[in-house]
C-alpha cells in the first residue's frame, strides 16, 4: 500500500523516561525498552547504535554517528541531517552520505529547507514516501544529483523544540522504506535529541569553563602589573613588563606598546617578541592608524579586517615594515585619559588568528596596564618637575 504523506505521532500507552526525556513502552520480558511497533528484533540493534550517539559530546561527531546509524538502521542509500536556523524557518547546516564528490560539484549549493525537505520544518512529524517526486511540495532535483526516489523523513527535537530533521532516501533492499525503518528511525531520532542536548550543555558549561579561565588568566597578569607599578616606577621598566606579560597572555608572536606622546603622534615605547628593536624610539602620526580606531571607539580593533588591515599595512606599525597576518590593537586609557596602544602581533605557534577570545584577555589586562603607564608617568612627571624647581632654586 502506498504511504504518501503518511505522518504519526502516536503517544498512547507510553510512559517518559525522565533521564532520557524520550517516549517509550516498556516490554515487560527482559524489561527492554522499545518503541510500540518496533520489532523486538531490532530492539537490541537500535540500542547499540544509539549507545554509540549518546556516548560523544563533540556535536559534529554526534551528528555524523546518527546519519551512519540511520542508513544502517534503514537501509538508505543516501542519508542528510539538516540542522534548522535561529528563525526555524530554514537550514543553516546541511551534512549528508552517500553522495560523491563528483555529485557534490555538479549539484551546486545545498539545500536550504525548501520542496519536501520544507515539509519537515513546517509540521516536525515523520514523512514517509515511496516516490518523493510524486509529493505536491516536490518541484525536481537540480541537473547532476542523484536518483532518489523512496523519502522518509524525522524531525529531531530538543527540549521540545525542533532541533533539525534526519533525510533517508533510496532504500536499497526492498526499493521502499517501512514502518518498522520509520519506527527505528524515530528512536534513533529521539536519542539523537537527547546526544545533541548533552553535547549542547557541554559546549556551554565547557565555554563557561574557558571563560572563567581567560577571567583568572586576566587577573593574574593584572595583579602582577599593579605589583611591579606600585614597587616600580621607571616607565621604561614598566613597559618592558607589560609588553612582556601580555604577550604571553595572548601567545603573540609580539607585541609593542606605542603611546602617545603629543595629541597627533605616536612613539614607539617597548616591545616584546620577534620585533624589530631598533624601531623603539620610532614615532608615527596617529592618524589613519589602527590605534587612532581603538582609541575612538574604545574597542579592540582587529588588524586582519578591514579596513584596519589598509590601516595597519600604510600607517602605524604597518607603515615601518612590520608584517601582520593577524592581530589586535587594544587602548590603553584610564580614567578616560588616552596613553596609547597595545598592538598584538600574530599567533606564536599554530599559525591561526588571533580570536575573540584573545582580545577579551588583553582587554581585560589593558585597564590594569593603563594604570601602571599613568602612574609611571604621573611620577616621572612629578620627579621632573622637583628637580626644576630645586635647579630654579639654586
Amino acid at each position: 500500500m502506498p504511504c504518501r504523506g503518511l505522518r504519526s505521532r502516536s503517544t498512547s500507552g507510553v510512559s517518559v523516561n525522565r533521564d532520557l526525556g524520550v517516549g517509550w513502552s516498556r516490554w515487560r520480558s527482559g524489561g527492554t525498552l522499545v518503541r510500540p511497533g518496533l520489532a523486538v528484533g531490532s530492539v537490541s540493534h537500535v540500542l547499540d547504535l544509539a549507545r554509540g550517539v549518546l556516548a560523544e559530546l563533540d556535536l559534529d561527531v554526534v551528528l555524523d554517528r546518527v546519519l551512519r546509524a540511520a542508513q544502517e538502521l534503514t537501509g538508505a542509500g543516501y542519508a542528510a541531517l539538516g540542522v534548522l536556523d535561529s528563525s526555524a524557518t530554514g537550514l543553516e547546516r546541511f551534512i549528508f552520505l552517500g553522495v560523491d564528490d563528483v555529485a557534490r560539484d555538479a549539484i551546486g549549493a545545498l539545500p536550504r529547507g525548501r520542496g519536501v525537505l520544507g515539509e519537515l520544518i513546517l509540521n516536525p512529524a515523520p514523512l514517509r514516501l515511496d516516490d518523493v517526486s510524486s509529493h505536491l511540495s516536490s518541484y525536481g532535483f537540480p541537473q547532476g544529483h542523484p536518483v532518489m526516489r523512496s523519502f522518509l523523513g524525522v524531525p529531531i527535537m530538543t527540549g521540545g523544540r525542533a532541533y533539525g530533521n534526519l533525510y533517508l532516501t533510496e532504500k536499497q533492499s526492498d526499493g521502499v522504506f517501512t514502518d518498522d525503518d520509520e519506527q527505528a528511525a524515530v528512536v534513533l531520532a529521539e536519542f539523537a535529541g537527547v546526544a545533541v542536548a548533552n553535547a549542547q550543555r557541554y559546549h556551554r558549561a565547557r565555554r563557561q569553563r574557558d571563560e572563567l579561565q581567560e577571567t583568572v588568566t586576566a587577573l593574574e597578569a593584572s595583579t602582577e602589573v599593579a605589583h611591579t607599578a606600585g614597587r616600580q616606577t621607571d616607565l621604561t621598566v614598566v613597559l618592558e613588563m607589560i609588553a612582556t606579560r601580555g604577550r604571553a597572555l595572548v601567545a603573540a608572536r609580539a607585541l609593542v606598546i606605542e603611546l602617545l606622546e603629543v595629541p597627533d603622534t605616536l612613539v614607539i615605547a617597548a616591545g616584546a617578541g620577534d620585533w624589530n628593536i631598533n624601531l623603539r624610539g620610532s614615532r608615527i602620526r596617529l592618524a589613519n592608524t589602527v590605534a587612532e580606531v581603538a582609541l575612538q571607539t574604545r574597542q579592540v580593533q582587529p588588524i586582519h579586517e578591514e579596513p584596519n588591515r589598509a590601516r595597519f599595512t600604510w600607517s602605524g606599525l604597518g607603515g615601518l615594515g612590520v608584517r601582520a597576518d593577524s592581530g589586535l590593537a587594544v587602548p590603553l586609557i584610564h580614567d578616560g585619559r588616552p596613553y596609547g596602544a597595545m598592538i598584538a602581533i600574530d599567533r606564536l605557534q599554530d599559525q591561526q588568528r588571533l580570536t575573540d577570545s584573545d582580545a577579551r584577555l588583553l582587554a581585560a589586562f589593558a585597564a590594569s596596564a593603563a594604570r601602571a603607564i599613568a602612574t609611571a608617568i604621573a611620577i616621572a612627571s612629578e620627579r621632573q618637575a622637583t628637580l626644576l624647581r630645586c635647579r630654579a632654586g639654586a
